[in-house]
């Protein structure tokens, strides 16, 4: 409240000295134009052409400042209907903006929210990349269902934590079915044999029986 007061106190002293400014030079012109000896009814109309001028100038400055307001309306409900679109995206709350704030802070405030949520977006959205191809390598070597995600859609956070969990037990199902064929393959134990992730990949026929060997 203080800083409102203080703010409306320096504006009238402002709209003052302008009022005086304008005074002056008022003055400033009458006294120029009676030592040239400008009759009084051109003085008339020299002072409605500066009236005029103002006028226009004012309402100029006016015109502007209210397109300056209708494009921040303008910014602020696109970016309003931007962070609830992210919101529901990423599947959670909606932001609440503060109360009694300006419109050029309220502006400022969604606009950090949409770049704070666009930025969660992309991360969530590449490790979801990254999960899915960790699972194709895994559903290569093991002939098993890709998980079942949307790859298009933004994933939720619990959502990303039960797909970890599936890649982690799908990798200790690969490491258990390499050493069950190292067991069962002793003689590709020699020089030139490859069982590393890397280079090892099952066929449906061979994965099957393997499973299916005493």
């Amino acid at each position: 409240e203080l800083i409102v007061a203080v703010f409306a106190c320096r504006s009238e002293v402002l709209a003052a000295e302008a009022v005086s400014c304008l005074n002056k030079a008022l003055c400033h012109l009458k006294d120029i134009w009676e030592e040239i000896g400008i009759l009084e009814d051109q003085r008339l109309q020299r002072t409605n052409v500066v009236k005029n001028h103002i006028k226009n100038l004012l309402e100029m400055m006016v015109k502007e400042e209210e397109s300056l307001k209708k494009r921040l309306l303008s910014s602020i409900q696109t970016c309003r209907t931007e962070m609830e679109k992210l919101c529901l995206e990423l599947q959670i709350p909606i932001f609440e903006e503060e109360e009694g704030i300006s419109m050029l802070q309220q502006e400022k405030n969604i606009r950090t929210e949409v770049e704070a949520l666009i930025k969660e977006k992309n991360q969530r959205m590449q490790q979801l990349k990254a999960l899915l191809e960790q699972d194709q390598d895994l559903c290569d070597i093991l002939c098993s269902i890709p998980y079942g995600i949307a790859p298009d859609s933004v994933p939720s956070l619990e959502q990303l934590e039960n797909f970890h969990q599936h890649i982690g037990k799908q990798n200790e199902e690969k490491v258990g079915t390499l050493l069950f064929l190292c067991s069962h393959c002793p003689a590709n134990s020699g020089p030139g044999s490859r069982t590393d992730s890397e280079s090892f990949r099952l066929s449906r026929r061979t994965f099957t029986c393997s499973k299916s060997s005493p």
